[in-house]
């Protein structure tokens, strides 16, 4: 499911699927109405950014690693990651341990 701002029907999609276009947009949230505010960004008070991803594990391929050590080592302050400078040691714990294998390593 899309919408025409997301994927506008002119334009050459490589979905496997096809693509079901609502009308309007679909990627509104609207907060739980006792949800807190809003605070100011953690890394405007650290300086230090927090990343994180929603997908799904069988998505997470060592190119995606790869990709995520880089930022990991460019976002860093120190220019060598938060982990003695190996951020693609650290990536690729991170993906060793989300996918359950670690007793295979």
């Amino acid at each position: 499911l899309t919408d025409a701002v997301s994927d506008p029907p002119d334009t050459e999609q490589t979905y496997v699927e096809t693509l079901e276009r609502l009308p309007g947009c679909f990627l509104c949230y609207t907060p739980s109405t006792d949800a807190p505010e809003v605070a100011p960004l953690p890394c405007q008070v650290t300086g230090v950014f927090t990343f994180g991803t929603f997908n799904a594990l069988a998505k997470i391929t060592g190119e995606v690693v790869a990709l995520w050590a880089a930022l990991l080592k460019a976002s860093s302050p120190s220019g060598g990651g938060d982990n003695g400078g190996n951020a693609g040691a650290m990536a690729t714990r991170l993906l060793v341990k989300a996918k359950g294998m670690e007793d295979e390593v």
